[in-house]
C-alpha cells in the first residue's frame, strides 16, 4: 500500500487507475460549513508582558478571517482580567482593514498579581472560547496577603491520550499522556501501568514539558490503571473497546507513515471506510481503506503534504468518525526581517535611526504592516509568550495554556517535531463536530458579525399591519452636538440604529410614533455584555513562593519602581513593611454579577428588607453615602438627577443591574425597592469596566435579590449608547525633543512604540527614536507583523 499511496499524493488529482478522486460529498460539505461559520482569529502584539499599575499597556490587534466570501468584524473587545476571573477592565476598538490599535490604562491602584489579556469579536462568541486570544501579564501593584500554601497548588494531575481516540483490545496502541500541577504547568515524573492484580504491565517517563508516550496491548476483560512513582495518584486507562481502529502516525525526513490497524469481530463487511486528509474547509484527499487486511501502512511523501496543522480522520460511508488524529510536518513559511540602528549624539543625548528591512524565503519584496516596540529588557521574557507566527500557526489550533510555544516551532532544533508532536496529542482539538457535518446541520449563532456600533431594541403594542405606519426617532447627543434620525421598524416590530462611530459615550433619545403621532412604548435590547470569564492566576504557584515573605519583596519592588533610579537615592530610602495578615476571603454570592473588582467600590450599601425606603430607587439613592442629587435644565432627562458626590457637576453616573449597563435611567429609578439586595458606588478609572468612558461620571451597581432586573417599556427612552474606547498616540518626536522630554522619560520602560510601520514596496522602513538613561546592552527589540500577502515575519533582538 505504501507505494499506491505515494503513487496517489504525486499525481493526484489526476485520473488514473491508481488514484483516488476526493469525496465530493465531504469537500462540499466542509466548504459550506465553513461557509457559514468562518473561522475568525485575532493576535495581539504587545509593547511588554511586565508593567506596573499606574502605566500604560500599548497594543496592536491583527486579525485574518478564514471565508472571503463573508464579511468580517469590526468590531474588536478588549478585556484585562484578574486572577480571580473578574474582568477589570473592557474596551472596544474598531477593527479597519483587519488590524487596530489602542492602549489600556492601569489604575494607579491596581494589586500586584497576574492578569490576562483577552480580545475576541462576538462572531467568535458563538463558539468554543478556546478560540479567543489571550495572553499573561505581570502588574506590579500594591501588594496583597498571600493565602497558606493551598493543596491545590501542589496538586498533580494526569491525563491520558490514546493515538486516535480509543483503545483497542488485542491491538498495540500509542498512548500519550501529560502531568502538570492544578494550574497547568507541565511537571517531570515517571510511573507503570498495572492490570487489576496489581501487576506492573508497563512502565513510563515524561519526555518534554511534563508530555510523554508509552505503548500498550490491552487484553480483553483486563483493566489497567496509571501509577505516578512518588505519588497517589492512579488514574484508569479508557476502557479498551472489542472492535475499532487504531491510528498511528510517524515521521521521517521524507514522508510520513500512517499505519492503522483494526480488530472487527461483527465481521461487517458491507461498509466502507476511508481515510480523509483535510485542513479547514480544505480537502487534502480522500482514501478508501480495505478490511480485507488488519494492517493497512501507508508513506506519505512529506512534499504532498501541507504547511501547518492539518488532520488525519478515519470514517464510513454515513461520516462516522471512529479515529482521528492532528499532524503536522511542514513549517510554514516566515518572512526574514532584519533590523539594523544608527545612532547620532546630539547635546549628550542619543539619537537612534532603526532601518527594517522584510523579505520572504525567496528574498522577494512585498509592502506590508507591523508594529515594532523598543523597551526596557527587565520588562519583557519573550521566552515565555507567543509572537504572532507561533499563535497563528500553533497555539490558535490547540487547546489550553501552552509553556513556551516559540520553542515547538524552532527549526534550527532537531527535537522540535517530536516535543510538537506530543502536543498535539494531548492538547489537540477541532473547532466543528463531526454529526454536523454528516447531518448537514449548522450550530446554532447567537452573536452577529458587527460591522460597527449599533444599538437596538423593539416597538411594543403594535399590530402587524401598522408596522409600516411606525417611525422611530432618535436623537443623538455627543459633546453638545446633537443629531436627529429617522429610522423604519422591520415586520419584527424591531429597530437598530448603526452606521455611526463615535469615541466615549452619547446620550440617546429615541420616541416611535405613528402618523398621528400617537407614541408607542419601546424596549431596549440589554447592552453587550462581555462573556464569562474562567481564568485563573498560577502567579504565586508558578514561583513555589507562597510565604507572606514574597508578598514583602513584591512590595519593596513597586517601591522601587516609584523611586528614581540612581543607587544614591535607593539606598537612603527606608521601607516599612509592616506586618502581612494571612486570611481566607468568603465567597461572595455576588460575585457571578459583579464585573467589577470589589477593591475597586467607592461606596456601597447593603438595603435593609424591612424598610420601605419611599418604595423605589430613586427614593432608596436618598440613603447611599457618596450620592446627591442635582437639577438640571434639560427636561427630556427629568428635573433631578443622582450624582456621585466629588465628581464635575456635569457628569452623570451610568447605572448597572446585575451586571448588565442601563440605558433608561428612568427604569431603573422606578425600580421596587423590595427587589434590591445592595448598591455599589465605583468612581474614576475604576469604572472602566462598564465601557471605558462611564468613568467620567462613575456608576452606580445595583444587584437585586433575585438577581433579576425589570425591563419596563416607556414611550420615550433616554439611554447611553456606548461607543468605542478612546486610544492616545505614544509619544515618540520627530526632531530633538527639549530637555524637558529626557527627565520626563527617564524611567520610561517602553521607549518606543509604533502599531503601524508601513514597509515599502521594496520590504524597507524606517523609524527613530530617541534614548533615555538606559544603557545599549538594555533595550530590546521586537517587531511583528505581516505583509499585503499575508505572510508573516517576526523579530526580536536585544539593541
Amino acid at each position: 500500500m505504501s507505494l499506491f499511496l505515494c503513487m496517489l499524493f504525486s499525481v493526484f488529482p489526476i485520473k488514473s487507475e491508481n488514484t483516488v478522486y476526493p469525496d465530493t460529498t465531504i469537500s462540499a460539505r466542509l466548504t459550506q460549513y465553513y461557509m457559514v461559520n468562518p473561522v475568525e482569529k485575532l493576535y495581539a502584539h504587545q509593547d511588554r508582558s511586565f508593567y506596573h499599575a499606574g502605566e500604560t499597556m500599548w497594543m496592536k490587534i491583527y486579525q485574518s478571517m478564514q471565508s472571503e466570501n463573508k464579511p468580517i468584524s469590526k468590531v474588536v473587545y478588549t478585556d484585562l482580567i484578574n486572577g480571580d476571573g473578574q474582568i477589570i477592565i473592557s474596551t472596544k476598538w474598531p477593527l479597519t482593514q483587519g488590524i487596530a490599535s489602542g492602549n489600556i490604562e492601569l489604575p494607579t491602584n491596581m494589586p500586584t498579581g497576574k492578569y490576562q489579556i483577552r480580545c475576541y469579536t462576538r462572531w467568535m462568541q458563538n463558539f468554543d472560547a478556546n478560540g479567543f486570544f489571550t495572553r499573561e501579564v505581570t502588574i506590579y501593584g500594591y501588594p496583597t496577603p498571600l493565602p497558606e500554601k493551598e493543596t491545590s497548588s501542589s496538586k498533580v494531575h494526569l491525563h491520558l491520550f490514546p493515538e486516535g481516540g480509543n483503545l483497542i483490545n488485542s491491538l498495540p496502541s500509542k498512548v500519550a499522556f501529560q502531568v502538570t500541577n492544578a494550574y497547568g504547568k507541565g511537571l517531570s515524573a515517571n510511573g507503570s501501568i498495572i492490570d487489576e492484580t496489581g501487576k506492573v504491565v508497563q512502565h513510563f517517563k515524561t519526555h518534554y514539558m511534563g508530555k510523554g508516550y508509552f505503548y500498550l496491548i490491552p487484553e480483553k476483560g483486563k483493566k489497567y490503571i496509571a501509577v505516578l512513582n512518588d505519588s497517589t495518584i492512579k488514574v484508569p486507562l479508557p476502557k479498551a473497546l472489542d472492535d475499532g481502529f487504531v491510528m498511528n502516525t510517524k515521521y521521517f525526513s521524507k514522508f510520513l507513515r500512517l499505519t492503522v490497524l483494526h480488530h472487527n469481530t461483527s465481521h461487517d463487511t458491507n461498509k466502507t471506510y476511508s481515510l480523509i486528509f483535510h485542513q479547514d474547509a480544505n480537502l487534502i484527499a480522500s482514501i478508501p481503506i480495505s478490511l480485507s487486511q488488519s494492517r493497512i501502512i501507508m508513506d506519505i511523501p512529506t512534499s504532498k503534504l501541507p504547511v501547518g496543522i492539518f488532520t488525519i480522520t478515519l470514517i464510513d460511508e454515513k461520516y462516522h468518525a471512529y479515529c482521528e488524529r492532528l499532524v503536522f510536518i511542514n513549517y510554514p513559511e516566515k518572512l526574514k526581517m532584519a533590523v539594523s540602528a544608527t545612532s547620532d549624539n546630539l547635546n549628550g543625548h542619543e539619537k537612534v535611526t532603526l532601518k527594517i528591512h522584510v523579505q520572504d524565503t525567496s528574498n522577494r519584496k512585498y509592502p506590508g504592516n507591523f508594529s515594532l516596540a523598543i523597551v526596557n529588557k527587565s520588562v519583557e521574557n519573550l521566552n515565555e509568550r507567543d509572537n504572532f507566527y507561533s499563535y497563528f500557526f500553533l497555539t490558535s489550533e490547540l487547546k489550553g495554556k501552552i509553556e513556551n510555544p516559540t520553542a515547538y516551532l524552532d527549526q534550527n532544533d532537531t527535537l522540535a517535531l517530536q516535543h510538537l508532536d506530543l502536543l498535539l496529542l494531548t492538547q489537540g482539538w477541532r473547532r466543528y463536530s463531526w454529526n454536523e457535518i454528516a447531518q448537514e446541520r449548522m450550530p446554532e449563532l447567537t452573536y452577529p458579525i458587527e460591522q460597527g456600533l449599533r444599538f437596538s431594541g423593539k416597538v411594543q403594542n403594535i399590530s402587524e399591519n401598522k408596522i409600516k405606519s411606525i417611525t422611530l426617532q432618535a436623537i443623538i447627543r455627543k459633546d453638545s452636538i446633537t443629531h436627529s434620525f429617522l429610522y423604519p421598524i422591520n415586520k419584527n416590530k424591531t429597530f437598530c440604529i448603526s452606521g455611526i462611530d463615535f469615541t466615549g459615550t452619547s446620550e440617546l433619545l429615541l420616541s416611535a410614533y405613528d402618523t398621528q403621532k400617537h407614541q408607542f412604548p419601546l424596549s431596549i435590547d440589554n447592552d453587550y455584555s462581555p462573556p464569562l470569564s474562567q481564568y485563573q492566576s498560577n502567579y504565586y504557584q508558578e514561583r513555589e513562593q507562597t510565604s507572606p515573605k514574597y508578598a514583602n519583596e513584591l512590595q519593596i519592588k513597586w517601591d522601587l519602581a516609584k523611586l528614581p533610579k540612581e543607587a544614591k537615592n535607593i539606598d537612603k530610602q527606608i521601607f516599612h513593611l509592616g506586618e502581612v495578615t494571612i486570611s481566607a476571603p468568603k465567597k461572595d454570592e455576588l460575585n457571578d454579577r459583579r464585573l467589577h473588582s470589589k477593591d475597586f467600590i467607592y461606596m456601597a450599601y447593603d438595603v435593609d428588607p424591612n424598610k420601605t425606603y419611599g418604595g423605589d430607587v430613586k427614593h432608596l439613592l436618598n440613603y447611599v453615602p457618596g450620592i446627591q442629587w442635582v437639577t438640571i435644565a434639560d427636561a427630556h432627562f427629568g428635573k433631578e438627577e443622582a450624582q456621585i458626590i466629588g465628581l464635575p457637576k456635569d457628569c452623570f453616573p451610568s447605572f448597572v443591574v446585575d451586571g448588565v449597563l442601563q440605558r433608561d435611567k428612568e427604569a431603573v429609578y422606578s425600580l421596587p425597592t423590595s427587589l434590591i439586595e445592595r448598591i455599589e458606588i465605583l468612581k474614576d478609572a475604576n469604572a472602566a469596566v462598564y465601557g471605558g468612558f462611564n468613568a467620567m461620571g462613575g456608576v452606580i451597581a445595583i444587584f437585586t435579590r433575585k438577581g433579576k432586573s425589570e425591563n419596563i417599556p416607556n414611550k420615550n427612552r433616554v439611554c447611553k449608547w456606548i461607543g468605542y474606547s478612546q486610544t492616545k498616540e505614544f509619544y515618540a518626536p520627530d526632531s530633538m525633543p527639549d530637555e524637558g522630554y529626557f527627565v520626563n522619560t527617564k524611567n520610561q520602560n517602553t521607549i518606543y512604540w509604533n502599531p503601524n510601520l508601513d514597509t515599502d514596496s521594496d520590504g524597507n522602513a524606517t523609524a527613530t527614536f530617541y534614548t533615555n538613561n538606559l544603557k545599549h546592552e538594555d533595550y530590546l527589540i521586537h517587531c511583528e507583523g505581516r505583509t499585503i500577502n499575508g505572510k508573516i515575519g517576526v523579530f526580536t533582538s536585544p539593541y
